[in-house]
């Protein structure tokens, strides 16, 4: 996409350049070159030429105090409080890979395939008075894990994507990018690694598994 709009772009930029070229035919070759030369600009600076024009004519795409411009605003609510299954129940592929958490002692596993579609992407759920978002971005293949001390789920969505192809969370009315220091939730530790590994270590884990999972046939 980025390589479409920098073409569109360019293209005015080229135009631009045969008229400025023809208009000074006095000059010689090494004289149009220099100047020419003086006046390019680099890829990365006409992508964000564009993006800023982009933002101007859609406020709404605009970068904020806690992200950077968006390419799409969207809003999806996060999966609220799933069935977590037992580790009898899941019959997993043992090489699926999970987010792996320990809350209150309580180990879960969230199987990265089930959270791969943007309206599964956030996972909110509640282990007695504790509160749980798990966050995963299949474009960056980046996840985050949140809490907070609540008895109901964090309302975590998904806020849209920004010009990176990184996720945007929005919480309260108010975005922030998935890596975002200013998100107001406590982070928590998690382990990215596969069924086998995790249920090794953590045999009474429960387990997350919409129907993007991989049924274990072997």
């Amino acid at each position: 996409m980025k390589r479409l709009l920098f073409l569109v772009l360019s293209g005015g930029f080229a135009v631009s350049a045969l008229l400025w070229f023809f208009a000074k035919t006095s000059l010689d070759d090494g004289a149009v070159e220099q100047r020419f030369s003086a006046n390019a600009i680099s890829e990365e600076e006409a992508e964000e030429r564009f993006y800023r024009g982009w933002a101007e004519l859609h406020p709404e795409l605009r970068a904020g105090d806690f992200h950077s411009t968006l390419q799409t605003r969207t809003q999806f609510e996060g999966v609220a409080n799933p069935e977590f299954k037992e580790m009898s129940e899941s019959n997993l592929d043992p090489d699926s890979a999970v987010v792996g958490l320990i809350v209150d002692g309580t180990p879960y596993a969230l199987v990265i395939e089930s959270m791969e579609r943007i309206d599964r992407h956030i996972v909110n759920f509640t282990h007695h008075d504790q509160a749980v978002s798990v966050v995963y971005c299949d474009l960056a293949d980046e996840v985050r894990v949140c809490t907070r001390d609540s008895a109901e789920p964090i309302p975590l969505k998904v806020g849209g994507l920004d010009i990176d192809s990184r996720l945007v969370l929005e919480l309260d009315g108010q975005l922030y990018s998935q890596s975002s220091t200013a998100l107001p939730l406590d982070d928590m530790p998690f382990e990215k690694t596969t069924w086998a590994e995790w249920k090794r270590k953590h045999p009474t884990s429960r387990v997350y598994l919409s129907d993007g999972g991989r049924p274990w046939e072997g």
